[in-house]
């Protein structure tokens, strides 16, 4: 499945005036996404200064998943291979920064529900919609959130009530106690979702929590006559 990358500049173009820094700085997303992924959701794609950027020859909006070579993405993929799963790989924010707290600063909320702050509520509703709408149409096999904010924004991110980032919960409850696990419904299939720690950089999960990550993944998707139907 394709990206949508036009999408995503559209999403950026609303922080032309609230961030300029960051709109300047253009997009880096994912090319494409297979389809029956071991789908892992980040937050937003990194940025060092030097890092190429819009007006720069060497500057391009888009990677593939396929040819990636980053120390990020190297235990995910790892992952999906021992689960003979093609891998995919999406962040819910296009924005490129390495300081996750310039994103947690654009909403109110810490205790609470997650509300965009005005000046950012236009740029985060269609951040989020067109990650909706990206992970919907890669009809993964499973996903696996693998950022502490990201998956707070699964249930949280919110306004006036309305959910940006909601998916319906499989049977009217997300929880399935059989497999220690949730589902989402998309397209109509229940879809389980895990959420954890990073798996990389300074706050990557420990060698014991990734192999119980590891068998909780392969636990489920052996069994998936008990998935909700």
């Amino acid at each position: 499945m394709r990206i949508n990358d036009c999408n995503a500049l559209a999403c950026l173009k609303n922080l032309e005036g609230p961030h300029s820094t960051l709109y300047a700085r253009g997009i880096h997303v994912e090319e494409s996404i297979p389809e029956g992924a071991l789908l892992f959701i980040g937050i937003n794609p990194s940025f060092k200064e030097g890092y190429p950027i819009p007006g720069m020859k060497e500057y391009s909006p888009t990677y593939s998943l396929n040819n990636i070579d980053h120390p990020y993405f190297n235990k995910a993929k790892e992952i999906a291979a021992k689960m003979n799963l093609p891998f995919g790989h999406h962040d819910l924010f296009p924005i490129r920064e390495r300081d996750q707290k310039v994103i947690e600063q654009m909403f109110d909320g810490d205790n609470g529900p997650l509300v965009p702050k005005e000046d950012y509520s236009r740029f985060i509703e269609a951040a989020l919609a067109w990650s909706k709408a990206t992970i919907t149409e890669a009809k993964p096999k499973m996903i696996v959130v693998i950022n502490t904010f990201a998956s707070r924004l699964f249930f949280d991110a919110c306004i006036d009530g309305r959910s940006l980032l909601g998916f319906k919960p499989a049977n009217g409850d997300l929880w399935n106690e059989e497999l220690g696990a949730d589902f989402v419904r998309i397209n109509g299939q229940a879809v389980p979702i895990l959420f954890s720690g990073m798996l990389s950089g300074q706050r990557v999960l420990d060698r014991y929590s990734e192999f119980r990550l590891c068998w909780h993944i392969q636990h489920i998707l052996s069994h998936p006559d008990i998935w909700p139907k």
